[in-house]
C-alpha cells in the first residue's frame, strides 16, 4: 500500500498539489506522508536533472537624450527602437 501512495503523491505533485491536500484526500497525517516520502528519496532514488547552459547575455546600455533615458535594451533593441521612431 505505501508504494501506491507514494506513486499518487509523486503524480499528485508533478500535478502541483500540496503534500497538505494530497495527504487530506488520502485520509493520512500530513507528517506521515511527509515522513514516507523522505524515506522513499534516501533509498537511492536519483532524480533526473538536464544541465543547459547558461544563456549570453548581451551588456545592458543606458542612452541618455536630454530628458529622454532609454534602458535595459541591447545594441539590437536600440536599433529597433531608433528604427521605430524614425
Amino acid at each position: 500500500m505505501r508504494e501506491a501512495v507514494l506513486e499518487y503523491a509523486s503524480r499528485a505533485k508533478r500535478q502541483g498539489k500540496s503534500q497538505a491536500k494530497v495527504a487530506a484526500e488520502l485520509g493520512m497525517c500530513l507528517q506521515t506522508l511527509a515522513y514516507w516520502r523522505l524515506r522513499a528519496r534516501r533509498k537511492g532514488a536519483l532524480t533526473p536533472v538536464a544541465i543547459v547552459a547558461e544563456p549570453v547575455r548581451s551588456p545592458e546600455l543606458v542612452l541618455e537624450f536630454g530628458p529622454l533615458r532609454v534602458r535595459g535594451l541591447d545594441v539590437g533593441g536600440l536599433a529597433e527602437l531608433f528604427k521605430r521612431l524614425t
